[in-house]
């Protein structure tokens, strides 16, 4: 278990202030949250894979592809003002 001048010293470096009976509350708080942790700590985990998600998630975005610079042209070429490859438009704002 904590002691008090530990909690006091954490509580210091969290600039938090408690009473007595605060400080009392939270020592025995942090030493169950550090009695889990050590326990937590026991468990065999050799050969089980690192998870980065509970879910097996998949991109539903396709891959980028180069269009034919020919059909870009053409649609360019359709566009009522245009300056070299590019589609010139009005402001925005």
């Amino acid at each position: 278990m904590l002691t008090k001048q530990e909690v006091e010293h954490i509580a210091k470096l969290a600039r938090i202030e408690f009473n007595d009976t605060e400080l009392e509350a939270m020592r025995k708080d942090l030493s169950s949250i550090i009695g889990y942790v050590e326990k937590l700590k026991e468990i065999d985990i050799e050969g089980i894979e690192p998870a980065t998600h509970s879910i097996d998630l998949k991109s539903v975005f396709r891959k980028d592809k180069g269009t034919d610079a020919e059909i870009s042209q053409s649609l360019i070429d359709l566009a009522p003002d245009k300056e070299k490859r590019h589609i010139k438009s009005k402001p925005v704002f």
